[in-house]
């Protein structure tokens, strides 16, 4: 779903420009002012919104790697672990587990 971004239309710098002439010299600075506001608001939104579109892809990307390599390993670490009996699968897996949510946490 596409979101609509500000935008600065050649009406909009017509209506500022009448507004000017209107107003005098003695209120330009305050017009200006207010439409480069106006500007920078917009050119803001649109940066956000290239960054946001960026950064996306790659987190839900990355997300699924380290639960999906904490289990190819977890398998040959299980059966050296076992060695130990259940306390060592217990702190095999526990392991696992508090890196998985360290991970996860950090996000």
């Amino acid at each position: 779903m596409a979101v609509s971004q500000p935008q600065i239309t050649a009406e909009d710098v017509a209506v500022t420009l009448a507004v000017r002439q209107d107003l005098g010299e003695a209120n330009e600075a305050a017009v200006i002012a207010e439409f480069l506001e106006r500007v920078g608001t917009t050119i803001d939104a649109r940066v956000d919104a290239r960054v946001a579109a960026r950064v996306k892809p790659q987190r839900s990307q990355h997300s699924h790697q380290l639960p999906f390599f904490s289990l190819v390993f977890g398998i040959p670490i299980t059966a050296i672990a076992s060695s130990q009996g259940l306390a060592g699968i217990a702190a095999a897996w526990g392991g696992i587990a508090a890196i998985n949510l360290a991970d996860a946490l950090r996000r």
